[in-house]
């Protein structure tokens, strides 16, 4: 099947996305709202919703969520909109936390992956993957 993406509504092109690029990572992004609250785009407090607890960043003013093994701090570069509630935001990261349980080796930043148990955002609302079931392959080079 072909698709003509510029013949397709934006709901439906989004929709194509969904289901060919999986798993896609997920993540929870703090922000300063204008009013200096912790905020979570677009602007509900997600955080507080889920009863998460925050933990200060080292360089950026928005606090990383507590609980998460991984982290990263980031300064915004650039936006592009794509229609309503549809953006790409492009960071720096200019910091990065893991907790010690998952660093295999400080020097080379060498995490213990599939230590993390980590997910990924399916196809559709509410579907999630496991990435456990994992095999190596060697690649042409």
């Amino acid at each position: 099947m072909q698709f003509d993406i510029d013949k397709m509504a934006a709901a439906d092109r989004y929709e194509l996305l969904l289901g060919t690029v999986v798993p896609r990572p997920i993540a929870l992004v703090t922000t300063i709202s204008s009013n200096g609250g912790v905020d979570a785009p677009p602007g509900t407090n997600e955080l507080e919703l889920a009863k998460l607890g925050t933990s200060s960043s080292v360089k950026v003013k928005p606090p990383r969520v507590s609980v998460s093994p991984v982290a990263y701090e980031c300064r915004f570069l650039t936006s592009l909109s794509f229609g309503p509630n549809q953006a790409i935001i492009a960071g720096q990261i200019v910091h990065a936390y893991v907790d010690d349980r998952f660093v295999l080796d400080t020097a080379r930043g060498l995490i213990d992956t599939p230590e993390l148990k980590l997910i990924g955002a399916m196809h559709g609302a509410k579907w999630y993957a496991k990435l456990s079931d994992r095999f190596a392959m060697d690649r042409p080079t």
